[in-house]
């Protein structure tokens, strides 16, 4: 009685025949962890700390080579502002365009747990698209009631 082997394997009884129990090539170039094909193992050479400062101050906000004025849009939909000394900035230095919009709009910063939530299109910043939240879960109870006032 024969057995017919599947194509997937034919492929790995070739590796184990090439390569050893294993079936994948010590060199690096079939995956073996910690050496992949980008430096194939080999090193950067380390960086002073004053190296590393430069390099840092160099390629942040309007140094960077594709800096487009501060702005970006996320992957989900918001607009993000560069503006590295604001208190509620992210690590990358970014505030939500929408804050800053209801922070000028109310002469102060938001309050932590206040919530900007948009009526419409994420990346629509105007004011009256803007609806300040307070910080006891109203934003939640108000999307809560938007469903059932959907399903009913």
């Amino acid at each position: 009685m024969t057995v017919e082997l599947t194509r997937y394997q034919k492929i790995w009884i070739t590796r184990r025949k090439r390569h050893g129990p294993s079936g994948f090539s010590k060199e690096g170039t079939l995956g073996v962890k910690g050496v992949g094909r980008g430096n194939r193992g080999r090193k950067h050479r380390p960086r002073s700390e004053k190296t590393k400062a430069k390099i840092s101050k160099a390629i942040r906000g309007p140094n960077h080579p594709n800096w487009n004025g501060g702005q970006h849009l996320r992957s989900d939909g918001y607009v993000y502002v560069w503006k590295p000394d604001h208190p509620y900035a992210t690590k990358a230095g970014y505030v939500p365009r929408s804050h800053l919009v209801m922070e000028e709009h109310l002469g102060r910063y938001l309050e932590p747990g206040e919530t900007v939530h948009h009526e419409g299109e994420r990346d629509d910043d105007r004011i009256e698209m803007l609806i300040l939240f307070p910080p006891e879960g109203v934003h939640i109870a108000y999307h809560h009631s938007l469903k059932k006032g959907l399903q009913s």
